[in-house]
């Protein structure tokens, strides 16, 4: 096949963006406004499902783990197929 390397050249463009952004509200870099972000959407859907943080706010940085709510009742092992809460993930939203 052919071989495409404009998306190489493009890199070293695309670090300096990521570097140089800023938020317009806060004047943020990216990793800073991601961080807040993914804390704050963290906290609103640990306290609509009343489910407990599971790590401090201090250790989130572009991805936060939440707890899913217990009226779920999520049974299915991670790795092992079956008609569990993934699959139905999986299945539905993939």
């Amino acid at each position: 096949g052919t071989r495409d390397y404009s998306s190489f050249l493009a890199v070293p463009t695309a670090i300096e963006y990521w570097r140089s952004w800023r938020s317009p509200d806060k004047g943020e870099t990216v990793p800073q406004h991601n961080r807040r972000h993914v804390a704050k959407y963290a906290s609103m859907l640990s306290e609509a499902w009343g489910t407990e943080p599971v790590h401090p706010v201090e250790m989130t940085t572009s991805m936060a783990m939440v707890q899913l709510p217990p009226q779920l009742k999520v049974d299915d092992i991670p790795g092992t197929p079956g008609g569990g809460v993934r699959s139905r993930l999986r299945d539905e939203y993939l």
